[in-house]
């Protein structure tokens, strides 16, 4: 077990699964004691005691993280716990998937709660405790969805862009505080979420049901996954879906001292998709 994060003490919120859960376990491994946010208590407590059982010190936090008291009370707990917080991984997000015309307003303004306003509060509850212990690092999942628009998934791209504003702005304003912020930019990482977005047949798609003369598809049959599936790998210059704890590393680093002169930047990790036209090219 490395030692990078010896006494140095890690929030992930979404650490049940995906992303979070490769990231938490990252850091665990590596010498921080973790506090394991979700809104799932099977599942936080499930990472906590993997962790735990693989020689790390993680702890389990249930909550919603869009409310103020969510976020409070998910950084309370890590200062009541460990006596501080030196990293935070802002990782959670939600998503009403569907044409414009189909995305309901509940759905648009879920979105927003759980993806942006979510990582304000956090970050908004984690400043002053950094800056009591010295500084911090804070590192926000966000999208290439942000940068590059899919059909379909509106509502997301516009909150992964507002995450990597809100990365620009902590770290501007907080760097001078010895806080750095960074964002991660995923492309198509095979998760439980994704798989979920995307109609797999034994989870529930979060795709609307288009009503009657709307555009918005219905769920995938297993059969049409399978195919969305490898058009989505093919559409990597890598030819593969990206690995939850290949983002798990890139968050890592970006919280570690050996990225101490890394703030305010947005990180791709997404297999060359943004790097190449995706259409036919002169060697096709």
């Amino acid at each position: 077990m490395s030692a990078r994060f010896e006494g140095r003490v890690a929030l992930v919120t979404g650490g049940g699964s995906g992303i979070g859960e490769a990231t938490v376990k990252r850091f665990a491994s590596e010498g921080a004691r973790v506090v394991v946010v979700d809104w799932n208590a099977e599942a936080a407590e499930r990472v906590s005691r993997e962790i735990g059982e693989a020689g790390g010190d993680a702890r389990p936090y249930v909550t919603d993280i869009g409310t103020e008291e969510g976020a409070a009370g998910m950084v309370a707990f890590a200062v009541e716990q460990y006596g501080g917080l030196n990293i935070l991984h802002n990782n959670v997000f939600g998503m009403q998937a569907g044409l414009l015309e189909d995305i309901t307003l509940e759905g648009w303004n879920e979105t927003i709660r759980l993806t942006v306003t979510g990582a304000f509060l956090g970050t908004r509850a984690a400043i002053p405790v950094m800056i009591a212990g010295g500084g911090g690092a804070i590192v926000n999942t966000a999208s290439i969805a942000g940068w590059e628009t899919e059909p379909g998934l509106g509502p997301y791209g516009v909150a992964k862009a507002g995450v990597m504003a809100l990365t620009r702005s902590t770290a501007v304003e907080y760097g001078p505080e010895g806080i750095r912020a960074n964002a991660v930019l995923p492309s198509t990482v095979e998760t439980p979420a994704f798989l979920q977005t995307f109609g797999e047949a034994t989870t529930q798609t979060w795709l609307t049901g288009a009503p009657a003369g709307r555009r918005t598809p219905a769920a995938r049959t297993p059969e049409q996954l399978e195919e969305m599936r490898a058009g989505k790998a093919a559409a990597h210059a890598t030819r593969r879906l990206i690995q939850p704890a290949e983002i798990a590393a890139v968050v890592v680093f970006l919280a570690s001292d050996d990225a101490r002169s890394v703030t305010g930047a947005s990180y791709p990790v997404d297999g060359g998709l943004t790097a190449h036209s995706p259409g036919p090219t002169a060697t096709q």
